[in-house]
Order: structure tokens, then sequence, then C-alpha cells
């Protein structure tokens, strides 16, 4: 055989090309595919999924413009947080990963088509955990009661900061018919433990009542979050909180009733920090059912201007005031001094929360 011309450093040469050329991506679609494979996999620190697993893979076109899988992938989280997401990449993705448990999609634009839920629920049947964060224009986007209906397996939802073109009215008679034909179809209950609806919802307490009537088909429920938020420069309709407890479609929800709260007994974490209830009485019972030693709610977030008038009551108590005493008017103003004991009097404890009051019972 003939020496090698060069020697040692024709082979160096060669290694590097090796490396460093034939590692570059050729197509697009291979690039997506490599980038796809550095999705975190059961936990933060597992970032590669090519160096933790050496089976994994997804799918990737070659020069011929052919298809090819090496082996089934085993991706189970997904986390999507950019704005040039396309329907067929996004598409292409899922039907790769079968083992799927969680998704999260965030960002302020994506377009993605009306069949993208049906595909993402029949490609990965076993996913547990959707996230939906600062979504301004996701549509089309399926109702609660939807997403439960088509994941059969889901343990947790969450839409946070979603725009919501209307508010959701599936919420009590849709979604109890949906959990109910869970449980005939599969044999037990639906699994779902955590609900998020944070977003711009018109009646945000609208849908608080809806879901604390549900009865015991959502008997897994553990936390509950629900919340409206502000838009900037919004020229629609609107009603001020007083204007809806003065309607007559509140009163079927049978909202003071403590008694038909069949989803309060099972929260373990309930948040109402963002849901305007001007209506004290019904804030004094909710207090009532947390003191109680049968109730399971161990966490409960309010905002301060739910328990204003109850805070200054229990001062006034506290310090035997005279609400027209203006000598000791002041003190009431005091609010570091005296916040502490009037919290303890309504159960609750502070928590610092930059540019919100924001109180947590525990």
């Amino acid at each position: 055989m003939e020496p090698n011309p060069g020697g040692s450093k024709a082979v160096g040469v060669q290694r590097w090309v090796k490396r460093v050329v034939v590692g570059v991506p050729v197509t697009v679609q291979e690039a997506i595919a490599r980038r796809a494979k550095r999705v975190g996999i059961d936990g933060e620190q597992q970032r590669d999924i090519a160096s933790t697993n050496a089976n994994s893979s997804l799918l990737v076109s070659n020069e011929n413009g052919t298809d090819s899988q090496v082996s089934s992938n085993r991706v189970r989280r997904i986390l999507f947080k950019s704005c040039l997401l396309s329907s067929s990449i996004f598409h292409r993705l899922i039907k790769e990963c079968h083992s799927l448990d969680e998704i999260v999609l965030g960002g302020r634009s994506f377009t993605l088509l009306p069949d993208t839920w049906i595909v993402l629920s029949a490609q990965c049947p076993g996913l547990r955990i959707i996230r939906i964060q600062e979504c301004n224009n996701l549509e089309p986007l399926p109702g609660v009661s939807t997403f439960i209906g088509m994941f059969l397996r889901l343990e947790e939802l969450e839409l946070n900061t979603v725009m919501f073109e209307k508010d959701p009215d599936d919420l009590h008679d849709g979604l109890d018919a949906v959990l109910k034909e869970h449980e005939v179809k599969v044999g037990v209950r639906h699994s779902l433990k955590a609900l998020c609806l944070l977003g711009f919802l018109r009646r945000p307490i609208y849908a608080l009542a809806d879901l604390l009537a549900l009865p015991s088909t959502l008997s897994n429920i553990e936390s509950l979050t629900v919340g409206g938020i502000d838009v900037p420069n919004y020229t629609g309709e609107t009603e001020s909180a007083s204007e809806l407890l003065s309607t007559s479609a509140l009163a079927r929800y049978a909202f003071m009733d403590c008694s038909r709260w069949g989803l309060f007994s099972r929260l373990v974490v309930l948040d109402i920090s963002l849901v305007d209830v001007p209506d004290k009485e019904m804030l004094r019972r909710l207090f009532d059912c947390f003191r109680d030693p049968n109730c399971w709610l161990r966490k409960l977030s309010v905002n301060v201007c739910h328990i204003q008038d109850l805070m200054e009551n229990s001062v006034c108590r506290a310090f035997r005031l005279q609400h027209n005493n203006p000598e000791q008017h002041e003190i009431k103003y005091r609010r570091k001094e005296w916040r502490d004991m009037a919290l303890r009097y309504c159960g609750l404890c502070p928590v610092e929360t930059p540019g919100m009051d924001l109180f947590e019972a525990r």
C-alpha cells in the first residue's frame, strides 16, 4: 500500500472535516430536528436527548426529500417559546413524540390549524400537562370542556394570560356533561388535578361561580386559579362588579349558598386574587369555610381589596376603637403595626408580592 501523502497531517484534516463539516445541518428540516432533540425530558438537567438516550430521534429529512426514522422518540416535555412556529413544523414534531407528558406553548402569536388539538390528542394520548402562557392570538383555542374531553389523562390545564375572544360558557353544564361522559366511557373519574383560567375575562366571577358549583364529577381537583386581567386601550363592552351582581344571571349560581360549593370541599389551593368580588358576605362565608377543621384548603390567595373591611373591623375590635372617634382614627392607617393582628383574625398571613397586595391563607 502506498504511503499516505502528508502523513498525520492529512489524517488530522480528514478528522476535522468529519467532525465539523459533516456535523453541520444540511437542510432546514435537519436543523429543526437537531434543535428539537435538545428539549428537556423528565427533568430540568436532562437537556440533551442525544446524550441521555442514544435511541431517541425525530423525523429527519435527507437530501432526497424522503423521511427516515431511526427509532422511537422518548421526548417527555416540549417547550415552544417562539412566534415563528408554523402548523406544519408543530404537527411534524408531535407526530414523533408519542411518549409526550407535558407541552408548553408560549409567545405572542401562533398560527395553528383547527385540527392541531385533534392531532395532538391522537398522537400523544398520554399527555398529562398542557400549559398555554402569554398567547395573545392563539386561535382556534378550544373550550375548557373540550380540552378535558379530548385529553383523557390530563392532570393539569393552564390557560395563563390568554386573550379570550369571549368568556367560556361551558364551565358548569358543559363541563359536567363531559366529565360524566368520561366516567361512563373510561370507568373512572377524570384525573384533572389543577386548573388555571387566567386571562382577559369580562366576567371572572361567573367563571369562579361555575367552577365552585361543580358536583363531585371532578373529584380529583386540588388546585384552582381564576382571574381576569386588564387590557390597555380595550374599547369593548364591560360591566362593573356591581352590575354583575345586580343581573339575574348570577342568581342561578346560588353563589351565596356555600353548601353548593361542591368543588370547594376538595380544593387544597385556591387563588382568586384577580377576581373582583364586591360581595363581602360571600368572602366572609369563604373565610368561615376555610376555618372549618374539615376543610382541605391549605392555601387561599386573595387580594387586599377583598378583606379591607374585615381588616378594619378586626383592628377596631382588637384596639376597642370607635369609628367616629377622630383621636383614634389615625391608628387605622398604621398598617404595618396592626396588619399581622388583623390578618390573624381573618385567618390569613401576608405574602410580599411586588406591585400587588396579596395575602395567602395557610
